[in-house]
């Protein structure tokens, strides 16, 4: 070993080498717990809905934070999230609602895309090519 490296810098190199980037905080909204939940599971997780209608696909409820819901047969399929933080548009976003970042399907400068990530059917993200703006998740459904 060149006497320049010590075991104590290789091993420094490596933690920072090995280390997740972006905020490893937990996550702003986890969507795993909330995708098949019923909508008074859900209300234990994100609060009361502010508001709910129905629509042609079910149920759609918008809760604090910019979170919207739609419960297909009762349980939450589409799963809506617009950050009201600086979120950088890249795949480690998906931390921040709670799953695994890894490379995107489909990707192009404002969208990226993800089919069958951890047992959801879609998964994407829109945003300006620096921010996230929305990050939309089809648990079961895909349109």
């Amino acid at each position: 070993m060149p006497a320049a490296f010590s075991g104590k810098s290789l091993l420094f190199c490596f933690v920072l080498l090995w280390a997740p980037s972006g905020n490893t905080d937990s996550p702003i909204i986890d969507v795993l717990s909330i995708s098949g939940s019923a909508k008074t599971d859900v209300a234990r997780q994100l609060g009361e809905p502010v508001h709910c209608a129905e629509s042609y696909q079910g149920d759609a409820c918008q809760y604090a934070g910019g979170i919207e819901v739609v419960f297909m047969d009762g349980r939450a399929d589409w799963i809506q999230f617009a950050p009201e933080v600086e979120i950088p548009f890249e795949p480690a976003a998906l931390r921040h609602i709670g799953l695994l970042p890894v490379l995107p399907t489909v990707r192009n400068p404002f969208r990226m895309h993800w089919d069958g990530h951890q047992g959801l059917a879609v998964v994407s993200m829109y945003g300006s090519g620096r921010y996230v703006a929305l990050f939309q998740v089809h648990s079961f459904t895909t349109w």
